[in-house]
Protein backbone atom coordinates (compact mmCIF):
# COMPACT_ATOMS: atom_id res chain seq x y z
CA UNK A 1 0.00 0.00 0.00
CA UNK A 2 1.19 3.18 -1.15
CA UNK A 3 1.87 5.93 2.18
CA UNK A 4 2.39 9.66 2.48
CA UNK A 5 3.93 10.78 5.44
CA UNK A 6 3.39 14.86 6.90
CA UNK A 7 6.45 15.98 4.86
CA UNK A 8 4.88 15.45 1.24
CA UNK A 9 1.48 16.73 3.20
CA UNK A 10 3.28 19.73 3.87
CA UNK A 11 4.59 20.12 0.41
CA UNK A 12 1.90 19.19 -1.29
CA UNK A 13 0.12 22.34 0.94
CA UNK A 14 2.73 24.40 -0.12
CA UNK A 15 2.56 23.65 -4.06
CA UNK A 16 -1.11 24.21 -4.22
CA UNK A 17 -0.75 27.28 -2.08
CA UNK A 18 -3.27 26.15 0.60
CA UNK A 19 -2.19 27.02 3.91
CA UNK A 20 -2.80 24.15 6.74
CA UNK A 21 -2.13 24.55 10.33
CA UNK A 22 0.31 21.85 11.77
CA UNK A 23 -2.27 20.48 13.99
CA UNK A 24 -3.83 19.42 10.93
CA UNK A 25 -1.58 17.82 8.57
CA UNK A 26 -1.24 13.71 10.99
CA UNK A 27 -5.35 14.09 9.98
CA UNK A 28 -4.44 14.63 6.61
CA UNK A 29 -2.38 11.92 6.44
CA UNK A 30 -4.84 9.69 7.81
CA UNK A 31 -7.13 10.43 5.40
CA UNK A 32 -4.82 10.21 2.35
CA UNK A 33 -3.52 6.96 3.35
CA UNK A 34 -6.99 5.66 3.37
CA UNK A 35 -8.08 6.86 0.15
CA UNK A 36 -4.84 5.13 -1.12
CA UNK A 37 -5.84 2.17 0.54
CA UNK A 38 -8.99 1.92 -0.70
CA UNK A 39 -7.45 2.66 -4.53
CA UNK A 40 -5.18 -0.07 -3.78
CA UNK A 41 -8.15 -2.57 -2.92
CA UNK A 42 -9.75 -1.39 -6.39
CA UNK A 43 -6.49 -2.64 -8.31
CA UNK A 44 -6.58 -5.67 -7.07
CA UNK A 45 -10.48 -6.20 -8.55
CA UNK A 46 -11.02 -8.82 -11.41
CA UNK A 47 -11.85 -6.96 -14.58
CA UNK A 48 -11.14 -9.30 -16.94
CA UNK A 49 -14.97 -10.10 -17.85
CA UNK A 50 -15.37 -6.52 -18.20
CA UNK A 51 -15.68 -5.70 -22.18
CA UNK A 52 -14.49 -2.07 -23.22
CA UNK A 53 -17.14 -0.69 -25.47
CA UNK A 54 -17.05 3.05 -26.96
CA UNK A 55 -17.98 5.69 -24.98
CA UNK A 56 -21.81 6.34 -25.72
CA UNK A 57 -21.97 9.77 -27.60
CA UNK A 58 -25.49 10.16 -27.70
CA UNK A 59 -27.29 11.53 -24.82
CA UNK A 60 -31.29 11.16 -24.31
CA UNK A 61 -33.44 11.62 -27.18
CA UNK A 62 -34.77 14.65 -28.11
CA UNK A 63 -39.09 15.29 -28.34
CA UNK A 64 -40.76 16.92 -30.85
CA UNK A 65 -40.65 20.74 -29.98
CA UNK A 66 -44.69 21.15 -30.95
CA UNK A 67 -46.01 24.90 -29.66
CA UNK A 68 -49.35 24.41 -28.85
CA UNK A 69 -51.55 27.73 -27.81
CA UNK A 70 -53.29 27.32 -24.97
CA UNK A 71 -57.09 27.61 -25.20
CA UNK A 72 -57.87 31.60 -23.74
CA UNK A 73 -54.41 32.20 -23.88
CA UNK A 74 -54.09 36.18 -24.70
CA UNK A 75 -51.50 37.90 -26.36
CA UNK A 76 -48.66 39.78 -24.10
CA UNK A 77 -49.14 43.09 -25.02
CA UNK A 78 -53.20 42.96 -24.69
CA UNK A 79 -52.58 41.68 -20.98
CA UNK A 80 -49.68 44.22 -20.04
CA UNK A 81 -50.03 47.76 -18.70
CA UNK A 82 -47.75 49.39 -20.91
CA UNK A 83 -45.52 47.58 -23.93
CA UNK A 84 -43.05 48.97 -26.04
CA UNK A 85 -40.71 47.96 -28.21
CA UNK A 86 -41.23 44.18 -27.29
CA UNK A 87 -40.65 44.92 -23.22
CA UNK A 88 -43.46 45.04 -20.71
CA UNK A 89 -43.35 48.03 -18.32
CA UNK A 90 -43.78 47.99 -14.89
CA UNK A 91 -44.64 50.25 -12.51
CA UNK A 92 -41.47 51.45 -10.20
CA UNK A 93 -42.26 49.99 -6.59
CA UNK A 94 -42.91 52.19 -3.93
CA UNK A 95 -40.32 51.56 -1.75
CA UNK A 96 -37.82 52.66 -4.74
CA UNK A 97 -39.28 55.89 -4.35
CA UNK A 98 -37.27 58.62 -3.21
CA UNK A 99 -34.74 57.64 -1.45
CA UNK A 100 -32.24 59.16 -4.02
CA UNK A 101 -29.29 56.90 -2.76
CA UNK A 102 -27.89 54.02 -4.51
Amino acid sequence: MSRINAAEVARLAALARVGIHADRIPQLVNELNGILGHMDALATADVSLVVAGPAPTAGMPLRADNVQQKEGARSLPSIAPAFVDGFVLVPRLASHDGGGSA
